[in-house]
């Protein structure tokens, strides 16, 4: 009895598994659509703001104060003089 009612448990645990897999898992189609490039998606804004954080996190290196003791003001300065110092280059 113990032996038919494991097997009945596994095969409907099985059964939901697969039906849950077979509901929520995309088409070829939809997944195509949902993974090519949108056309809101600019790469020279997030070339942008990957260059920023770049420019603070050089900055706040060759100050004295840790990063996570800056201000805001501080780390805006940090980062405009790096950039000023690398386009003088």
């Amino acid at each position: 009895m113990a032996l038919l009612k494991s097997v009945i448990w596994t095969v409907g645990t099985g059964g939901v598994g697969y039906t849950l897999m077979k509901i929520l898992s995309p088409d070829e189609k939809s997944f195509v659509d949902s993974t090519s490039e949108s056309p809101q998606f600019n790469r020279s804004e997030a070339a942008e703001k990957r260059q920023a954080i770049f420019d603070v996190l050089k900055g706040a290196s060759e100050a004295n104060k840790p990063i996570y003791r800056m201000t805001r003001e501080e780390l805006e300065a940090n980062r405009k003089q790096f950039v000023s110092e690398t386009k003088t280059k």
